[in-house]
C-alpha cells in the first residue's frame, strides 16, 4: 500500500498494462503506487507499456528539391499519444500546403514508407514564413493515427484518419521501460527533454 497526499492507493498488476497507456495523464497516487512497488519488489518483470514500433512524421521542405523526415512520433513511443508542431509556407503568397505522413526512420522521406497525403488550402496570401501552420499526429488506444492541419490565422483546417500502415508489421506493441524506478525516472525525463527540445524549434516550411 502506497500514501501519497493522504490518499491510500493499493498497487495491483493491471496498473502495468492498460493504465500506461495513458501514464502523462495517470494520477499522482497511482504513478506513487507503481514507484512504490518497484521499491518493494513486487514487480517481478520488466514495466512494459503499448508503443508504436516505427517513427512517424511528414516530409519538410529543405531547399528546391530536397525535403527532410520530421519526426512527430518517435519509435517506441507510448499510445495513446498525441504530438504537434508548428509549419509555414515555402513561398510568397502560397495558398495551400501539402502535408505527406511517413513512417520510418530514415532522414530522407524518399527512403521512408508513405502512408497517407492531403491538401491543407484556403491559406491566406502572405510573404513565405508568416502563416502559422499545426500539424498534429494523434494515435488513440486502437492504434488509429489522425493527422491535422490548422492554419492558426483562420482556424481552417483539414485532416485524415490512417488505419492501414500497409501490412509492413502489427502496428503496436511491448516495450520494456526498465527493470527499477531509477530506469522509469530516467525513461521519463528523456521523454520530457525530447519535447522541449521540439518545442523550442522554429517553424519549417511545407511545400504546396
Amino acid at each position: 500500500m502506497a500514501v501519497v497526499a493522504n490518499q491510500a492507493v493499493a498497487f495491483d498488476k493491471s496498473m502495468l498494462t492498460s493504465p500506461f497507456r495513458n501514464l502523462e495523464r495517470m494520477s499522482g497516487a497511482r504513478r506513487a503506487a507503481i514507484q512504490a512497488a518497484i521499491l518493494a519488489g513486487n514487480i517481478s518483470n520488466k514495466i512494459v507499456w503499448d508503443a508504436f514500433p516505427f517513427s512517424l512524421g511528414i516530409s519538410s521542405y529543405v531547399a528546391p528539391g530536397k525535403s527532410k523526415f520530421d519526426v512527430l512520433i518517435p519509435k517506441h513511443e507510448g499510445i495513446p499519444t498525441s504530438k504537434s508542431d508548428n509549419y509555414t509556407t515555402v513561398e510568397d503568397n502560397q495558398t495551400a500546403i501539402r502535408v505527406k505522413v511517413y513512417q520510418g526512420e530514415n532522414p530522407d522521406p524518399k527512403d521512408n514508407f508513405q502512408i497517407g497525403e492531403f491538401v491543407l488550402d484556403g491559406i491566406p496570401a502572405a510573404p513565405a514564413g508568416v502563416p502559422i501552420i499545426k500539424v498534429t499526429f494523434e494515435i488513440d488506444a486502437n492504434c488509429i493515427l489522425s493527422v491535422t492541419a490548422l492554419d492558426e490565422a483562420t482556424k481552417r483546417q483539414h485532416s485524415i484518419r490512417i488505419a492501414d500502415f500497409g501490412g509492413r508489421r502489427s502496428c503496436c506493441h511491448r516495450v520494456p521501460v526498465g527493470n527499477s524506478l531509477a530506469d522509469f525516472r530516467l525513461h521519463w525525463h528523456k521523454k520530457l527533454m525530447t519535447i522541449l527540445g521540439a518545442n523550442l524549434d522554429t517553424k519549417r516550411g511545407l511545400a504546396k
